[in-house]
């Protein structure tokens, strides 16, 4: 039988370049892991089409479109780290991080997961009293995406 998949398998990891469909897609790319992340959620969804007919029956009927992906990212307060730095320079800039949302290391073979080039649409810095500062950071694709699952 094989062993469950926990969270501690996953692993969210950046890229050095941009993702594309040419010379850098997500398999070409060089990953590095981001260690201080604790807990990674992608939402993954469909857009749906209204397309309501009298012969429906009475039901309201949609046909799915595109799809939308958002991640959500809980990660240590460490502006020493390399992964945070990638972070906190895409919000500040403005600009995209490459980042891929994997359920497994992305060297090895059918890890998956969404995988392309993000920006941070939101950076919340939580500041309790009892707790470790966090970072809240929330991804939402950019100039690529794609569903990778490493060959």
């Amino acid at each position: 039988m094989a062993q469950s998949l926990t969270g501690l398998d996953c692993v969210l990891a950046y890229a050095s370049s941009a993702i594309n469909d040419s010379d850098n897609t997500p398999e070409d790319a060089s990953w590095t892991e981001i260690d201080v992340v604790g807990d990674v959620t992608p939402s993954m969804g469909h857009v749906s089409a209204n397309f309501d007919t009298r012969g429906n029956n009475g039901f309201r009927t949609n046909v799915i479109t595109l799809k939308e992906v958002s991640v959500s990212v809980t990660a240590e307060w460490k502006p020493d780290d390399t992964g945070w730095q990638e972070f906190r320079d895409a919000y500040q800039n403005g600009t995209e991080v490459p980042i891929a949302v994997l359920d497994g290391s992305p060297t090895t073979s059918g890890s998956q997961g969404p995988a392309g080039n993000w920006v941070v649409t939101q950076f919340d810095r939580p500041e309790s009293p009892t707790e470790v500062v966090t970072t809240e950071i929330t991804l939402e694709p950019s100039s690529y995406m794609s569903y990778w699952i490493k060959s």
